[in-house]
Order: C-alpha cells, then sequence, then structure tokens
C-alpha cells in the first residue's frame, strides 16, 4: 500500500499536465482520487501504475537486480525516486537493455534513436529518476526536456517555510544549465501546488523538508531520504558533465 502511495504520488503530477502515462485524464482521476485517500481498488491502482511506460520498467529492473517480486514494493519505488541502496545493484548494462527493449516501439523511440541514446550514456549514472530526466529524456515526445523544464521534471526537494490556500512555501535550489553544465544554484523560494486533504494526511508543518515533481507536493522527506536524493541527482549530475 505505502509503495502503491508514494509510486502514486510522483506519477500523478506529470500525468495531470498530460505527459505522461496512458489513458491520461482517467489515470489522473484515479490517481488524484487514490492519494486524496479515496476508497479505489488496489487492483485499479496498479494497473494504472502499470500504464506508465516510462517509470514501471525501471521498477521491474530495479526490483529483478535485487531480488524483489514485487515492482511495486516501497523500497523499489523509493530506489527510483529517491535513491537508496538498491540502485548499486543495477548496472549500465542492464540500464543499455531496458532502453533497447521497453522503450523502442510505436509511440516511444525508433530503434536508431534509442541506440543513438543508449551510445550517450556517461559512465557512472544510474537509473534514478534524474537519469531519465537529464540522461535519456522523454520517450514519448509529449515534452521536450530542456531548460526550466529540466529542473520541474526532476525530483526536487525544499524546505517549508509557509503553507497557505494556494500551496506550499519552500526553500530549494533550482537545476540551471550553463553551456552544457548542469548544477545547483542558491537557494530561492518557490509555491509549490498540493492538494488540501494530502496537506492534512501527511501532516505537513513549517520547518518541514518536502519532495515534489512538476511543481506538485509528493511527500515529507527524511533526512537520510534527502540524502539519498541530493545524491543520487548529484550523481547523475556528475556523470553527465564529465562526459
Amino acid at each position: 500500500m505505502r509503495g502503491l502511495k508514494m509510486a502514486g504520488a510522483y506519477s500523478y503530477p506529470p500525468c495531470r499536465l498530460g505527459f505522461c502515462g496512458q489513458k491520461i485524464k482517467e489515470s489522473g482521476r484515479v490517481l488524484g482520487s487514490f492519494l486524496k485517500g479515496e476508497k479505489i481498488s488496489l487492483v485499479k491502482i496498479r494497473k494504472v501504475l502499470k500504464s506508465f511506460e516510462a517509470t514501471y520498467p525501471y521498477y521491474e529492473m530495479i526490483a529483478k537486480a535485487n531480488g524483489i517480486k514485487d515492482a511495486l514494493d516501497e523500497r523499489v519505488i523509493e530506489s527510483y525516486w529517491l535513491g537508496n541502496e538498491l540502485l548499486k545493484k543495477v548496472n549500465i548494462s542492464d540500464i543499455k537493455k531496458l532502453i533497447l527493449r521497453e522503450f523502442t516501439r510505436k509511440g516511444l523511440l525508433s530503434k536508431e534513436e534509442a541506440e543513438r541514446r543508449v551510445s550517450l550514456i556517461p559512465q557512472g549514472a544510474t537509473p534514478h529518476h534524474s537519469f531519465h530526466v537529464l540522461v535519456l529524456g522523454s520517450i514519448t515526445g509529449r515534452v521536450k526536456l530542456a531548460g526550466k523544464l529540466l529542473d520541474h521534471c526532476l525530483p526536487q526537494w525544499g524546505k517549508v517555510l509557509e503553507i497557505n490556500k494556494k500551496g506550499i512555501k519552500v526553500l530549494y535550489k533550482p537545476l540551471k544549465v550553463k553551456g552544457k553544465k548542469l548544477f545547483f544554484s542558491e537557494p530561492i523560494k518557490k509555491s509549490v501546488s498540493c492538494d488540501e486533504e494530502n496537506l492534512r494526511s501527511e501532516n505537513v508543518k513549517k520547518g518541514d523538508v518536502i519532495s515534489f515533481h512538476w511543481n506538485h507536493f509528493c511527500q515529507v522527506i527524511s533526512k537520510e531520504q534527502q540524502k539519498n536524493l541530493s545524491k543520487y541527482t548529484l550523481q547523475n549530475i556528475t556523470a553527465l558533465n564529465k562526459n
């Protein structure tokens, strides 16, 4: 249940914007209702989450590499969105095989384009969501990930400064691009949207550190989770900058 909720929390923001998932309107409605605490069949939630063609294959790969039967296990979902030790069991060859096998079909990448992108994967990359954003890029063509959109698509984190009717005001470090180099800039204030029901269920308060995706609240995260999110995001940034 916790794995499903976490997967839903990070998948919902791009889905509601029309960027990810199949049967987008229906998927967005189901996930939104589930996250608000409404009674939704877990079988239905699983079906929706499995339909996300750009994320579910990563879950399967990470689970298989770590001997975990359920690809929607909380540990697997956390590893992909925030980062944890499970990522160490996945190597570059696993990632390349995944892209060539799962992302080359109608509506996604051509075989030639997939091979081109695979050839550009830098040593040291890890299959955290930041890899998909910064290294691989969009596979559906629904959004061009460049400039500020790179920052929006990353799972980001920030310290809660204020909670109001418009959402949550946080202090965070935005991703910047200078030439071909990526880096986090000095902290700035930012407003993050959030459904009122989620604020209550997560018990968000001033001083908490939260994660957000596409400028929408995902969850309150611990110091260890914040450390991992920073660590694995920077690992992919460093790998790219050295390439």
